[in-house]
């Protein structure tokens, strides 16, 4: 047991957004193990990819976007799922480096940090707000520290999201907004749909659970060559 727990705390990662994208194949919504469903992007566009497994990281990424049919609102959000012998650190720095890292339709865009609103925090979860291009973005990092039901044990903190989502033009990110994105991330596991974020009291809305197929796994897709 003691020599599991080392191995544990050695086993550390700090995952950056690029370091999660290496092999990008496009997935269907049926085939994708990441959904988002986010306040404004319903009825618009979507899209999915599965990252694959990245050794030097020991971890595997899944990738979805969602934006309203006018661009804005829009989403962009990365699960990355790390071997059982791994724990998160965190995923890297929350900065106007990290925003445009994540959303490089931003790069020409003024940001400025929006420090003094009140967010959504917690040990296991940071969002940053800035005010960039006329309205409101924020960049996000969840670190899942609890165990799904019916999930094993070894499973603990194994898995992790981080994203951006601007709003729409002069819209104001408040904190009940912001849960209700964070809200909107789920993930497929053993089988069952879960929420991102949250104490796993808040039921999965119907209209995610009769959508395509979300039971099973989807296999993982080779690469596409060149």
């Amino acid at each position: 047991m003691l020599a599991w727990i080392l191995a544990l705390i050695l086993s550390v990662v700090a995952v950056t957004p690029a370091a999660a994208q290496q092999n990008n194949t496009n997935v269907t919504r049926e085939q994708s193990r990441l959904l988002v469903d986010m306040p404004g992007t319903r009825g618009g566009h979507e899209g999915f990819q599965y990252i694959g497994w990245t050794s030097n990281y020991s971890m595997e990424g899944h990738f979805a976007f969602a934006s309203a049919s006018t661009s804005y609102p829009h989403a962009r959000v990365w699960m990355t799922v790390l071997s059982r012998s791994h724990l998160w650190v965190n995923h890297g720095p929350m900065n106007e480096a990290r925003l445009r890292e994540m959303a490089p339709y931003l790069k020409d865009q003024a940001a400025r940090p929006l420090s003094a609103r009140p967010v959504p925090s917690s040990r296991n979860t940071e969002v940053v707000l800035f005010e960039v291009d006329g309205g409101e973005c924020a960049i996000f990092s969840i670190r899942d520290l609890s165990t799904p039901g019916g999930a094993g044990a070894a499973d603990l903190g194994t898995r992790g999201f981080h994203g951006v989502y601007c709003g729409a033009k002069g819209a104001t990110l408040t904190k009940d907004l912001l849960e209700d994105v964070l809200g909107g991330i789920y993930f497929r596991h053993g089988g069952a749909v879960y929420r991102a974020y949250g104490d796993g009291t808040r039921p999965i809305p119907d209209h995610i659970l009769r959508g395509p197929p979300l039971r099973g796994e989807a296999a993982p897709l080779a690469p596409v060559p060149g």
